[in-house]
C-alpha cells in the first residue's frame, strides 16, 4: 500500500520512518517533508504546485494512496479530513468540528465542563476590561494562566505569577494581538501545580488504544528557564505513571471525551493528545490536541514494537474494535534532545537565524540506528549543493534507546557532540 503523510518536521520524520518499516507498505510519500528524510528507504518527498487541499486530493487519487495521515494541526482545523472523505479517500484525523478540541480552547473547556472531565477552573472573555475586572477579584491561590482561544503555534499560553502580569498577558493577546492571529477570545484559568505528562490515544470515534506517553520540556534553557518553545526534548515512557494511573486516565479522561464527542455529533477519529497534570486532586486536563505532539512523537513511536499501519488503518475506518489487541511496547526507555537554531524561538527580540551548515557524520549515526541505540530525526533543514542547512527553529533531534531513562539520557548526550551547527541551542537536562 501507499501512505501519504502531511508535514515537514521531526514528528513527520518519525512517523514516515515507522511507516516505512511496515511489510505492507510500498511507498511513503511525504509533503512537503524535509531533505533530512531523503535517506530513508521507501520514503519519497513530493512537490506540488500549492498546499491547497484540492492539490493534495489530486495527488492522493493520482498516486493510488491507500491512507493519508495528517501531522500538523492547521490542516485539521481547516477541515482537510472532511474534504478527503467527501472525495472518497481514507484519511486519519478528526473532522473540522472535532478538531475544535484543539483549535478552540473554549470549545474544549465547555466540553470538559459538561462531561465532568477534570480540568482547571476557568472563565472565557472577549472583552479585555471584563477580564481585568475578573483578575482584580480573582481568588485562585496559585496564580492565573492566560490562553488565547485559537491556534498559536505553542505561543498562546502565559503562566503568570501575579495579577499585574496576568493583565499584561491579556493586553498582549486580546488588545495588541502580538501573535498576529486576530485573536478574539481568551481563557483565564486557575494555575495548577504538579508534574505534567502527555498522553496519546489512537481513536476511531468510539474506541481507543493507548499509543504512548511522554514528558516534555517546553522552556528553552536548563532548569526550565527562558521562553516557551515548541518543545526542547522528551522522555518516554513517563516512568512514574503506574498501570493503575494509566487506567484512571483512560477511564476518567480519554473514554469520557470520546463518549461526549460522539454524543454531541462530533465523533473524534485520529490521535487524541491529552496534556495532563497530576495535582493533589488527581489527574486534570491542561489541554487537548487533535494530533501527535512534536517532539513527543520522536520518543514514543520508536518504542512501539511491530507494525503500526494496521492500527492506523483500522482507526481511520472506524474499526479499532475488530483488531482485538493493544499495541505492544518495547521494554525500553527513550530520551529525545532537540537542537535548535540561533535566536529560537524568536519571541525575545532576536530573529531565528537560518542558513547555518548542519555538519554530522552520516556513517556514525547510521551505525547507531543499525545497532538500535539511537536515531536522528530531522525537522527545520533545507539543502543546497547536497549540504544540509538550518531552515527553521528546531533543526533536528536525537532519540536514544536504553533499558531505563538514566541510561537513555547518558546515551543521547554521548552522541550530540558529533553534530556541529553554528549557534546551536539545546538543553543539557532532558531526562533528569
Amino acid at each position: 500500500m501507499n501512505i501519504f503523510l502531511l508535514g515537514s518536521g521531526g514528528r513527520e520524520h518519525a512517523l514516515a520512518w515507522k511507516f516505512s518499516q511496515s511489510p505492507v507498505v510500498k511507498r511513503v510519500y511525504v509533503y512537503p517533508g524535509n531533505p533530512g528524510m531523503k535517506s530513508e528507504k521507501k520514503i519519497e518527498l513530493i512537490k506540488l504546485p500549492s498546499n491547497k487541499t484540492k492539490e493534495l486530493i489530486h495527488f492522493a487519487k493520482t498516486y493510488d494512496i491507500n491512507l493519508t495521515v495528517v501531522g500538523p494541526e492547521a490542516y485539521l482545523a481547516e477541515g482537510i479530513v472532511d474534504q478527503f472523505i467527501q472525495a472518497g479517500l481514507l484519511i486519519l484525523g478528526p473532522s473540522k468540528c472535532a478538531a475544535q478540541i484543539e483549535s478552540s480552547k473554549s470549545f474544549a473547556k465547555k466540553l470538559m465542563k459538561e462531561a465532568k472531565i477534570p480540568t482547571a477552573e476557568f472563565e472565557v472573555f472577549e472583552d479585555a476590561n471584563a477580564a481585568f475586572k475578573f483578575i482584580d477579584n480573582c481568588k485562585w491561590p496559585d496564580g492565573i494562566v492566560v490562553k488565547c482561544d485559537g491556534l498559536a503555534a505553542g505561543k498562546g499560553v502565559v503562566v503568570t505569577e501575579n495579577k499585574e502580569s496576568a493583565k499584561h498577558a491579556v493586553k498582549l493577546m486580546l488588545v495588541d494581538d502580538v501573535l498576529e492571529i486576530n485573536n478574539k477570545k481568551i481563557i483565564l484559568e486557575e494555575r495548577m501545580i504538579g508534574p505534567e505528562v502527555s498522553v496519546f490515544a489512537l481513536c476511531d470515534g468510539k474506541n481507543s488504544i493507548w499509543l504512548g506517553d511522554a514528558c516534555d520540556y517546553k522552556r528553552l534553557k536548563d532548569n526550565n528557564i527562558g521562553p516557551n518553545t515548541g518543545g526542547m526534548g522528551t522522555y518516554s515512557p513517563a516512568d512514574w505513571l503506574t498501570p493503575a494511573m494509566r487506567q484512571e486516565i483512560n477511564q476518567k479522561i480519554i473514554q469520557p471525551t470520546l463518549n461526549k464527542m460522539q454524543h454531541d455529533g462530533t465523533p473524534f477519529t485520529g490521535i487524541l493528545f491529552a496534556g495532563l497534570m497530576k495535582t493533589k486532586d488527581g489527574f486534570k486536563v491542561i489541554e487537548f490536541n487533535a494530533r501527535l505532539g512534536d517532539p513527543e512523537t520522536q520518543s514514543i513511536i520508536p518504542l512501539i514494537d511491530g507494525d503500526i499501519v494496521p492500527y492506523f488503518l483500522a482507526a481511520a475506518k472506524g474499526q479499532l474494535s475488530t483488531i482485538g489487541k493493544s499495541l505492544k511496547f518495547k521494554a525500553l526507555s527513550t530520551v529525545h534532545v532537540v537542537m535548535s537554531s540561533f535566536g529560537y524561538p524568536g519571541t525575545e527580540g532576536t530573529k531565528v537565524r537560518t542558513g547555518d551548515e548542519v555538519e554530522y557524520n552520516k556513517t556514525y549515526f547510521q551505525e547507531l540506528e543499525e545497532d538500535a541505540t539511537a536515531k536522528l530525526f530531522f525537522a527545520g533543514v533545507s539543502e543546497k549543493n547536497q549540504q544540509l542547512l538550518t531552515a527553521g527553529g528546531r533543526i533536528l533531534g536525537l532519540t536514544a534507546f536504553a533499558k531505563n531513562r538514566p541510561a537513555a539520557r547518558a546515551e543521547v548526550y554521548k552522541h550530540l557532540d558529533k553534530i556541529k551547527i553554528n549557534g546551536v541551542q539545546f538543553r543539557s537536562d532532558i531526562g533528569l
